[in-house]
């Protein structure tokens, strides 16, 4: 007979440690299924803590350190560099010292997005009808002008647009606002992205030198608090009744649970569930992580060491990106985040990877050639705007969630156990907030 769980976490990054922790604080028997132990190099960023999960987990009492990441740079052609800040007034400073006309807007700009998000809705992705799935009801925010949540509605560049001028400017936010989740920025809803951006609780921070790690933090929280861990391979989720889903791993082991939690969109697809036409999800993209192990330390660019990174020739190269992993192919050019680690090398995010590949007509699955392409397609970005790349890298690590097995089709689309959390800067946060009010109300 399976075991029975109220709450079943899919994959074990910070956001789904942080909601396995609370939903076990809250009497929930909670179990997190690991795909695969998610590995970090050096001190990663992840997005911000809230002050309501440093309170509920009592994370002052593990030494928990974080510092924030406090610049954003975006590299562009002609050795063009676009800087911003968390701190309103050295954006705007930047911007005037670089001769960027639209600093006298980017104070109203942020006022105006902190405004909206507290006006909008951010959907949880369910299964099932939304009016009768209380578990859809995850949402953060309060609809108290419908006039805001009309405006989020639509295009993220169209957005972009009616506040700023300056094309580089527009690229620099579009690549740092788009980019993790895998956006063009032209479809609808992707204004939704732009608010929260701004939210403090979307920045970017990192576990000090002397700090253990977050995610190792919150693990030793939920072993302490009965959360169960599995590290079996997946081999289906079905529907056990409407309100019900049954968990098989290889091996025939099953699990049935009430609430199957999905924080990282990317998860679903990597099992073959399609989320269809659902808000923020993304679509047809995976994403890769690849580390570049460098023989010798170099300095980062523009003088910015505590910084994240992105690569862009022109907010074009979004739409572009996002087309190409439609259709089955690599960009060209290939947009890209990264930041460096503590021990010098060099992590690359890649949003905008197809999902599978396409071939006079006909999809295939990646192959380890399409890997070794990626990485020398990485290599080659990095090196064409950060010196000391070249003939410096001793090693390299790939990893890539979100592939969509092309023989594998699990049916949820009127599942009420299923939960998915869209693309989000506070994944963390949202996540956590989520999983509170969720057992909160019952």
């Amino acid at each position: 007979m399976a075991e029975v769980f109220d709450f079943l976490v899919v994959g074990d990054c910070e956001a789904s440690l942080a909601s396995a922790a609370i939903a076990a604080k809250s009497g929930a028997r909670t179990g997190v299924i690991a795909l695969e132990t998610q590995r970090r190099t050096g001190r990663q960023s992840t997005s911000s803590v809230p002050n309501f999960l440093w309170r509920r987990l009592n994370l002052q009492d593990y030494g928990l350190l974080l510092e924030p990441v406090d610049a954003r740079v975006t590299l562009l052609p002609d050795k063009k560099v676009i800087k911003t800040f968390s701190n309103t007034v050295a954006t705007a400073s930047e911007m005037a010292a670089a001769g960027n006309d639209d600093y006298q807007f980017w104070s109203s700009y942020k006022d105006e997005m902190v405004r909206l998000g507290a006006a909008t809705i951010y959907p949880v992705l369910a299964g099932g009808n939304s009016s009768r799935n209380k578990n859809a009801a995850g949402f953060s925010g309060s609809p108290d002008s419908v006039a805001s949540v009309l405006r989020l509605s639509g295009a993220a560049h169209d957005m972009l647009k009616d506040y700023f001028d300056n094309a580089d400017f527009i690229s620099h936010l579009g690549a740092n606002i788009l980019c993790p989740a895998g956006f063009g920025g032209g479809e609808p809803a992707s204004a939704l992205l732009l608010p929260e951006f701004a939210n403090t609780h979307s920045q970017r921070v990192r576990s000090g030198k002397d700090s253990t790690s977050l995610a190792r933090i919150l693990k030793k929280i939920c072993d302490e608090n009965g959360v169960e861990f599995f590290s079996k391979k997946l081999s289906g989720v079905a529907a056990a009744g409407r309100k019900h889903c049954l968990v098989t791993f290889k091996g025939s082991d099953e699990i049935r649970t009430a609430r199957l939690f999905f924080a990282d969109p990317d998860r679903p697809s990597s099992l073959g569930i399609n989320l269809g036409s659902m808000p923020l999800a993304r679509k047809n993209a995976a994403q890769a992580r690849v580390v570049l192990r460098l023989r010798e330390k170099i300095e980062p660019p523009a003088g910015e060491e505590n910084a994240l990174f992105h690569i862009i020739d022109e907010f074009a190269d979004l739409e572009n990106a996002r087309a190409s992993a439609d259709d089955g192919r690599f960009p060209d050019p290939l947009p890209v985040a990264f930041e460096f680690t503590n021990d010098g090398d060099i992590v690359v995010s890649v949003s905008y990877c197809p999902t599978y590949f396409k071939e006079a007509g006909e999809k295939r699955d990646w192959t380890g050639q399409d890997r070794q392409v990626l990485i020398q397609l990485v290599t080659e970005r990095i090196a064409q705007r950060v010196e000391g790349i070249t003939g410096n890298v001793k090693k390299t690590e790939m990893q890539i969630t979100g592939l969509s097995p092309l023989n594998v089709a699990w049916e949820v689309s009127d599942a009420e156990w299923l939960i998915v959390q869209p693309s989000r800067h506070n994944v963390i946060g949202a996540a956590a907030e989520m999983t509170e009010r969720l057992f909160a109300n019952g």
